[in-house]
């Protein structure tokens, strides 16, 4: 099945503590009900340890699709994505994630 709303999609590792954990990332476009058509946001979605955490919205700006799969790009590729989660792995396992 094809989801429009799916930006990108990564997996990567992040070690802390001397030990490795896989993360699962993705970027689904939300459309904005009250702005014009097609114009919305994006958020990041997580799957850490089997189970999914938090979404993350890093951008307050309402966008087309093209621009937000554009800025989830930039936001991956630049390393905000790996450092938002390096940010919150620690709560996410005293939360029992």
């Amino acid at each position: 099945m094809n989801n429009d709303n799916l930006l990108l999609e990564r997996e990567f590792d992040i070690s802390l503590d001397g030990q490795n954990y896989t993360i699962k990332a993705w970027a689904n476009f939300i459309v904005n009900k009250v702005a014009p058509q097609e114009r919305g946001f994006y958020y990041f979605f997580f799957i850490f340890r089997g189970r999914e955490t938090d979404p993350w919205r890093p951008n307050q700006t309402i966008s087309s699709r093209k621009q937000a799969k554009e800025f989830a790009e930039f936001v991956f590729s630049s390393g905000q994505v790996e450092a938002y989660v390096r940010s919150r792995i620690q709560t996410w396992i005293n939360v029992g994630l």
